[in-house]
């Protein structure tokens, strides 16, 4: 996945992130904060324009199906409010 690529993020990080994961500064940049689970604090991380239209985009789809979702990147399945993350597995799947 994009995101795991461009940012190195772990995969568990990457599959509790918020849907509302993404941030501006006063210059326009774009910053992924995240909970930085194995250093136990929060992190950020800037990205670039591409994978910004791929998150948005992203964000969509799951509101779509689930619109009071938490998390960017929900479970398909025995999730009827979107509340719980994709499981690590779906992520080396993926590949």
């Amino acid at each position: 996945m994009q995101i795991l690529i461009r940012t190195g993020l772990r995969i568990g990080d990457a599959r509790r992130l918020a849907l509302g994961c993404l941030v501006r500064d006063p210059q326009g940049a774009v910053y992924l904060p995240y909970r930085n689970h194995k250093m136990r604090r929060d992190a950020v991380v800037p990205i670039d324009d591409e994978l910004t239209t791929m998150i948005e985009a992203r964000r969509a789809r799951t509101r779509q199906r689930f619109p009071t979702a938490g998390v960017l990147l929900p479970r398909s399945s025995a999730n009827p409010e979107g509340q719980l993350p994709i499981p690590t597995a779906r992520f080396h799947r993926r590949g």
